[in-house]
C-alpha cells in the first residue's frame, strides 16, 4: 500500500494504465462516457442487493467482448456495483419529487448525475469521500449514496432522513484493476491463480460485502435515531417516469467531435486579425490571433514542469520524504497544461496544398492570398457511427484543398 494517493479519484484508470500504481479501483461514474455500456449497471430501480448487480455486470461485460474493449489498457480483476442508491439529506423526509426543490445534493458521475437532472434536484457532482465535509459545513444539504455511507463516511451525526427505494435510485459501477506490465511480471503459476479469483467470484465477493455494509449502516442509522422511510409507490412512479428515457438512451454519449476542417484553398484575402503560420508542405492559412499563439511553450513548459515534480516526488516517498502539496500543484499544472494546449487541437494546418504552392508562399502572403480556414460538423455517417459505437473517419482526410 502507498502512503498516499498517486492520483485524484477520477485519474486512477490513468495512473494504473500508465504504472503509477499496480493495483487500483475507480469509480465508472467518475469520468463520466469513458465507460458508457458499462453504466447499463446504474440505471435506476435495477436490484436489491449489490451481489445480484455486481454479479450481472461482470457476467455482461464477460459475455460481450465491446464492454471490455473499453477496459483495453488494463488487466480487469472485478466489476461490480454498490447497493442500491438512496437519498439522504439533514433537512426534511423526501417524500416526492417536491420535497427535492429548494435542498442541494452531493452525487457522483455518471448515471446518478443525470438522475439528479431529470428529477429536477439541485447536484454537484463531488467525490463521495468529500461528503463528511460537504455536509458539515453546510455546503450540501444532502447526498446521494447507498446505506453503507452513514457508517462508512461517519454522516451519522450529519443527517436526519433517509428515503429508499425499491431496487435503488441508481447503483454505481467500479471497476478493479491492475497494471498489463505489472500482471505480466507475475509468474505463471501465480498468474492462474489471479485469473481464476478474478471474475466473477471476486465481483461476486465485493458485492456481497457491500451487502454488509449497508445492513451495518442501517443499523447505525437506527442506533443514531436517523429517520429510514420507503418511497410510497406513487413517488416510485414518479420517478419512473422521469427516468424512464434513461432505458433508452443511458447516460448521454459523448457526441462525434466537430473535428476542424481545412477547406478547399481559394484566392481570397486573409482576415484581419489572423497571424499566418506555415505548414511543412508551405500553404498559408489564417489562425486567430489570441494568446493561444503562445500556448504550445507554455504548455510545453508546463508539462515538464509537472514530470519533474512527480518524479521528485515519487523518489522522494522511496528514499526520503515525499514533497508537501506535490499533488496539488501537480493538478494546477494539469489544468495549465489542458487550457493552454487547446489551442492546439483548435484547428489542423492544411498539409494537402500543392508542391506549387510552396514557389509562391512569399507571393502569397504579400497579396493575401492564403487557404481559408473553416471549421466543419461531422457528417450524418459520422454521427450515425458514433451512435453505434464504431469510430467515424477522420473528417480531414477527405479534404481534398490546394492553393491558388
Amino acid at each position: 500500500m502507498l502512503p498516499k494517493a498517486v492520483a485524484s479519484p477520477p485519474a486512477h484508470f490513468n495512473a494504473i494504465r500508465d504504472g503509477l500504481a499496480d493495483v487500483s479501483f475507480t469509480v465508472l461514474g467518475y469520468t463520466p462516457g469513458r465507460f458508457a455500456l458499462s453504466e447499463v449497471a446504474e440505471l435506476p430501480l435495477m436490484g436489491t442487493t449489490a451481489e445480484s448487480n455486481s454479479v450481472a455486470l461482470q457476467r455482461v461485460a464477460s459475455k460481450h467482448p465491446q464492454f471490455m474493449n473499453e477496459y483495453k489498457d488494463v488487466k480487469v480483476l472485478a466489476l461490480f456495483t454498490h447497493g442500491p442508491g438512496v437519498i439522504h439529506n439533514a433537512k426534511k423526509p423526501i417524500q416526492s419529487l417536491d420535497d427535492l426543490k429548494g435542498l442541494k445534493f452531493r452525487v457522483g458521475g455518471g448515471v446518478v448525475n443525470e438522475v439528479g437532472k431529470l428529477l429536477d434536484a439541485n447536484t454537484t457532482l463531488k467525490p463521495a469521500t468529500e461528503s463528511y465535509e460537504l455536509l458539515s459545513t453546510g455546503v450540501m444539504d444532502g447526498v446521494f449514496l447507498p446505506m453503507e455511507s452513514i457508517s462508512t463516511y461517519k454522516i451519522d451525526k450529519l443527517i436526519r432522513h433517509s428515503t429508499t427505494f425499491p431496487g435503488g435510485l441508481y447503483n454505481s459501477a467500479f471497476l478493479v484493476m491492475m497494471n498489463k506490465d505489472a500482471y505480466g511480471k507475475i509468474p505463471a503459476a501465480d498468474r492462474a491463480i489471479v485469473d481464476q479469483l478474478s471474475g466473477e467470484p471476486f465481483a461476486r465477493a465485493l458485492g456481497r460485502s457491500f451487502d454488509a455494509k449497508d445492513r451495518e449502516g442501517a443499523a447505525v442509522a437506527q442506533a443514531s435515531g436517523i429517520k429510514v422511510v420507503q418511497a410510497s409507490p406513487a413517488f416510485v412512479n414518479a420517478v419512473q417516469a422521469k427516468v424512464a428515457t434513461l432505458e433508452k438512451t443511458g447516460s448521454r454519449p459523448p457526441r462525434a467531435r466537430a473535428w476542424p476542417t481545412p477547406s478547399r484553398c481559394s484566392r481570397t484575402s486573409a482576415p484581419r486579425r489572423a497571424s499566418k503560420w506555415r505548414s511543412r508542405r508551405g500553404c498559408w492559412c489564417p489562425r486567430p490571433r489570441s494568446w493561444g499563439a503562445r500556448s504550445p511553450p507554455l504548455a510545453g513548459l508546463a508539462l515538464l514542469a509537472m514530470m519533474l515534480l512527480t518524479f521528485v516526488d515519487v523518489m522522494g516517498r522511496k528514499f526520503w520524504v515525499s514533497v508537501p502539496g506535490a499533488l496539488e500543484v501537480s493538478e494546477a499544472l494539469m489544468v495549465v497544461v489542458l487550457f493552454s494546449g487547446l489551442p492546439l487541437v483548435a484547428g489542423t494546418p492544411n498539409t494537402s496544398c500543392s508542391s506549387s504552392s510552396t514557389r509562391s508562399t512569399r507571393a502569397a502572403r504579400r497579396s493575401g492570398r492564403a487557404c481559408s480556414w473553416t471549421s466543419s460538423a461531422p457528417s450524418s455517417s459520422a454521427r450515425s457511427a458514433s451512435r453505434s459505437g464504431a469510430s467515424p473517419a477522420a473528417p480531414w482526410k477527405k479534404a481534398k484543398s490546394a492553393c491558388t
